[in-house]
């Protein structure tokens, strides 16, 4: 009888890694062989999120599986689908720390803090992301109950993600006091959105034995006091921003933000890519001044480092009537589709890109939905380079 010819172990990873978001595949490949177990797990619980209703389901799996603990390397707590703001509880915290000892990556959504999760930095002082998404902070002492203690606490930290935290001061307290004594970690990613005083961090991060080297940033802009904080990030770190990210909303408005101040990003003088993208709460056309702002955003470009601009436009999708039947009648924003950035002032949008662009180099990138033609045909033209991305609604 011939021999089965036996497939090398490396191939079946790779056929594996193929699989790593069909999580009903991995199951079935778990079950089918021994030998792809590891693989499987890796990819089905290396990246972990649980929320408190369902933590003890969780707990019980790796109470009968407790290997599986060794695979969690990115772990979510929490969810951003309940307005409510819970408190983690301690039994929970116990038996993360206990039962996933390799984590490196945190995020905490919609939770109140707490001095004892301190307990966190404890059981892992090589975390290298820390995400805080919409969580609350109570001050009623100063430094909001140790919160900048935490973050300043992980000295291997090179990603920090603040996301519209809650700050509610009481009587005697303050927000954060970012203590320039305190050392801060070695940050590469910076993500800010809407994090009131953000000025100080950036203020913290600047000061200390080593100077900061944030090469990618990532701020979202809707208000004023947001464009302030913005401008006061580029300025502190605009030598060494090489990649950043910068949304647009216009619900607020945006005409003071550029006409009565000095918003700018021509400090980010090492700037590599650009990914901008615009959010207007009305219809993609010619006379929004919102769709003004890419002209006037592009021409601040200085660094003669670029390499990629990405543009993408949220607009009103008036083609979409299914919120008329609401009683608001509120649509959310959806990515333009190329027929619709045909209205935008692709002369003045030419003119600044072609101003700072290497010959031959397809720089400027554009993600939009639908067919592409139309946009084609209109830029026929320029012979500017543009390259599309196209992204089909789901």
């Amino acid at each position: 009888m011939e021999a089965i010819p036996q497939i090398p172990p490396e191939l079946h990873d790779r056929i594996i890694d193929h699989l790593h978001d069909d999580f009903s595949a991995l199951a079935a490949c778990g079950l089918a062989s021994r030998i792809w177990l590891s693989s499987v797990r890796y990819h089905r619980f290396g990246s972990t999120q649980i929320t408190v209703p369902r933590f003890e389901e969780f707990s019980d799996l790796l109470e009968n599986s407790p290997e599986i603990g060794a695979y969690v390397y990115d772990l979510s707590l929490g969810t951003r689908r309940t307005p409510v703001h819970r408190v983690l509880p301690d039994h929970m915290i116990t038996t993360l720390v206990r039962r996933l000892p390799y984590v490196e990556h945190l995020r905490l959504v919609s939770f109140i803090w707490k001095p004892r999760y301190q307990v966190l930095y404890e059981a892992y002082p090589g975390l290298r992301t820390l995400r805080i998404e919409h969580c609350r902070f109570d001050s009623e002492t100063e430094n909001s109950d140790g919160f900048v203690d935490f973050v300043s606490s992980f000295h291997r930290l090179t990603t920090l993600s603040l996301h519209r935290p809650v700050q509610v001061t009481h009587a005697g307290g303050c927000g954060w006091i970012w203590n320039k004594s305190l050392q801060h970690p070695p940050l590469r990613n910076l993500e800010l959105t809407s994090v009131p005083g953000a000025e100080t961090l950036c203020d913290w991060l600047r000061h200390g034995p080593s100077l900061p080297n944030i090469s990618t940033f990532f701020t979202s802009v809707s208000e004023d006091w947001e464009g302030a904080i913005a401008l006061h990030a580029f300025k502190s770190f605009g030598e060494t921003i090489e990649n950043l990210t910068l949304v647009l909303d216009s619900y607020s408005g945006l005409e003071s933000l550029f006409e009565d101040s000095a918003f700018t990003i021509s400090y980010c003088t090492n700037l590599r890519s650009l990914n901008l993208e615009l959010r207007i709460h009305g219809m993609c056309i010619r006379t929004d001044p919102t769709l003004r702002r890419i002209t006037s955003i592009l021409s601040q470009i200085t660094s003669p480092h670029i390499e990629k601009i990405m543009l993408s436009v949220y607009a009103d999708p008036m083609s979409d009537f299914s919120g008329l039947d609401t009683e608001c009648a509120v649509r959310p924003l959806r990515l333009a589709s190329f027929t619709d950035l045909m209205e935008l002032n692709w002369d003045g949008i030419y003119c600044a890109v072609a101003r700072e662009l290497s010959s031959g180099l397809p720089a400027l990138s554009v993600r939009a939905t639908g067919r592409s033609e139309p946009l084609r045909k209109h830029l026929a033209n320029y012979n500017s380079g543009v390259g599309f991305e196209q992204i089909k609604d789901e």
